[in-house]
This record gives structure tokens, sequence and C-alpha cells, in this order.
């Protein structure tokens, strides 16, 4: 029973379950999730005590504002609102799959918070990759994107196979990478999300070219013949 009500225990049981779940990366569970649990010397207060809430609130302000281990939670929170998407149907090019794709932000610009956001980001020189095993696609630092629109950041990778393993990332200057939302993946998993088996029949030229081939006649129905139609019906 004691168990059941000890925080630590508790928590150390959900990242165990975790890294079962993610056996392709198990330490990363460390870094996704953090337990807050506050030092404290002495006798704590009374639960009832509303007036020492202060005290604990500044006290857990200044261990938690600079601890690295918060700051990389927040960082990685940050990552979190950003997602990759394809741009269209991957192209298979010598021998690889070549996928155009972009990142995009969950915040809305009209979202009043968006503004700083994307600024911090572009002070912070964040740039957008794809890590594919130890390969790491090439990223580039772009200009400051404009808060009256929506963020996108493009991402190009190639893979040999569609079910192979992508991880599109933020990296910073002075830090480590974190996942984007939803990441990692495998391209035949956006296709299958994004519905883009069926980008042909969305096609607008490829939609002309059915109605043209809707318009032709059917065989038999020369004029000549549906004349002769006519007549025998009249018969």
């Amino acid at each position: 029973m004691k168990h059941h009500f000890d925080g630590d225990e508790q928590f150390h049981d959900m990242c165990e379950l975790l890294r079962a779940a993610w056996p392709n990366d198990p330490d990363d569970v460390g870094r996704r999730f953090h337990r807050f649990n506050l030092p404290l010397g002495g006798e704590l207060p009374d639960l009832a005590d509303a007036g020492a809430m202060d005290e604990l609130s500044r006290i857990a302000w200044d261990h938690f504002a600079s601890s690295p281990a918060i700051l990389d939670q927040a960082q990685a929170i940050i990552a979190s609102s950003f997602y990759f998407e394809l741009r269209r149907m991957p192209t298979f090019e010598d021998g690889r799959y070549l996928c155009h794709g972009r990142v995009l932000c969950r915040v809305s610009p009209a979202h009043p918070g968006y503004r700083s956001l994307v600024q911090k980001l572009f002070s912070l020189g964040a740039t957008f990759h794809a890590w594919q095993g130890a390969h790491r696609a090439r990223g580039k630092k772009s200009a400051p994107p404009d808060p009256r629109i929506s963020f996108s950041e493009p991402v190009t990778f190639r893979v040999k196979s569609l079910d192979e393993q992508v991880d599109v990332r933020m990296k910073l200057d002075s830090s480590d990478s974190y996942h984007v939302s939803g990441s990692p993946f495998t391209a035949a998993t956006l296709i299958r999300l994004q519905g883009l088996q069926w980008t042909r029949l969305r096609d607008p030229s490829f939609c002309c070219k059915t109605e043209a081939l809707g318009m032709q006649k059917r065989p038999g129905t020369h004029p000549n013949i549906a004349a002769k139609r006519r007549c025998i019906r009249q018969l």
C-alpha cells in the first residue's frame, strides 16, 4: 500500500513502462519526463498553513529556474510545439525516396504568444534537421520568421525505404537537439495519416484528364449506328 502513495516509486514505474514501449531509444525517456522534487531542509510547514505558501513558492522558483534539467525540459516542450508533414508523395530517385516536407507550428499566429515564440526561436539559432541513424540532413538558419504568418520551415531527406525511421529534431546553438511532436516516424506513416496516397485523385490536371476521358463516346455510338437504331425503334 505504501508503494502506491510513493510519488517517486510511481514515477519510476511509469518511466520503466515507457522504456519498454520505446525499445529503440530507451534513454530518451529521461529527457522527456521529469519529476519536480523540491529539496527542503528542516521541518516542513503544516499543510493548513497558507501563510507559508509564499515562501515555498519563492524557494521553488529559485531552485527550478536555475535547474539544468528544467531548462532542458523547457526546450523539449518548445520543440514539441512543432511537427513535420510531407508536402507531396515521395519520389524514387537514384535508389532512394526523396521526401520534401516542412516543419509547422501548432501555435497559431493569432495566439498572443506566437510572436514571442518565433522571435525567441530565431534568437536561439534554432534549426530543424532530419536524423536517420548516425546521419543528419543538413539544416540552415533562415531569415527571421514573419510573426504575422504561420511558421513553415522546409526539410528534405532521402530514405532507402518508406518504412525507414526518420527523426526530425529542433537544434539550438547552445544545446542538444529535441524531437518535434510525433517524431520519430516513417514516411509510410505520414503518407497514410495525410492521405497522400489519394493525391492523384485530388490533382486538378488528373481530374481534367479523367473528365476528358469520360466525355469520349462509347463504342457503338457512331451517328449512323444511332440513326439506324432510331429507325428500328420506329418500325
